[in-house]
């Protein structure tokens, strides 16, 4: 198990599109080495850290809204974790995916626009080789 768990670390390490989310970080002792966890001491990974609060069950049954959620996360990464309040919590996570997600469309995009413009060529030259088109129903098969 252990062999299993310290080749996966490995691999996160060298991994260069992975982003960690630690759920439930007011679940969290309030220790230096989990500061340090969060700040991406203990496990470098390439996209970082980013912690959130979630919504329990119990506040859902309540009907506590999701905006009151966001406040009291907020309120706590900036109560126990202030320096790293700005990279911490939901809104950020939301922003820091949309983040990653466009910059990998606008790196893939010009690639993909040169591959569906070499396909369709092919595919018209291929259409082009079956000759020109039948105007006349009488001389087409059914």
């Amino acid at each position: 198990s252990s062999g299993i768990n310290a080749e996966y670390g490995r691999s996160i390490l060298k991994a260069k599109r992975t982003l960690a989310v630690i759920t439930k970080v007011d679940l969290m002792e309030k220790t230096a080495e989990n500061r340090c966890v969060l700040e991406g001491k203990v496990i470098p990974i390439k996209l970082g850290i980013v912690g959130v609060i979630n919504r329990t069950q119990s506040q859902t049954d309540k009907g506590v809204s999701m905006e009151e959620c966001l406040k009291k996360e907020e309120e706590y990464f900036k109560r126990y974790y202030h320096y790293l309040s700005n990279s911490m919590g939901t809104p950020y996570l939301t922003q820091r995916l949309c983040t990653i997600l466009i910059y990998h469309i606008r790196k893939c995009l010009p690639e993909l626009v040169i591959r569906i413009t070499e396909q369709k060529a092919i595919q018209q030259s291929i259409l082009d080789s079956l000759g020109t088109r039948v105007e006349d129903e009488q001389w087409m098969l059914f």
